[in-house]
């Protein structure tokens, strides 16, 4: 009866790293955003960091009109618990505020 304790152990032990891996990886990020974001309309020239932590993004764009040319946007994901955003450092560059108008304008019904 001892393994079967040792093996869900292990089971739910492997399945937890693996989560915590791929929330805390650029490749998920970029897979995502890759996927994704075309579909809204939306382009980048680079995207990383991770879910954890934050995201870094140079160059945004909606449909060809340029947002920004750098965003960097910490936080702190356990504050999602407590249903808020917990926003823990935010950097733009670059922002096209007209630009802005339009993809609100546009995602408005």
């Amino acid at each position: 009866m001892s393994w079967i304790r040792y093996a869900l152990l292990t089971l739910i032990v492997l399945t937890v790293t693996t989560v915590l891996f791929l929330l805390n990886s650029t490749k998920t990020i970029q897979w995502a955003a890759d996927t994704y974001a075309p579909q809204y309309g939306f382009a980048y020239k680079q995207i990383s960091g991770d879910l954890l932590t934050g995201l870094e993004v140079e160059v945004l764009t909606f449909k060809d009109d340029k947002l920004l040319d750098s965003l960097k946007v910490g936080w702190n994901p356990v504050s999602i618990l407590y249903n808020k955003i917990s926003l823990t450092h935010l950097d733009v560059n670059g922002l096209d505020v007209e630009n802005i108008k339009k993809v609100v304008d546009t995602f408005t019904p």
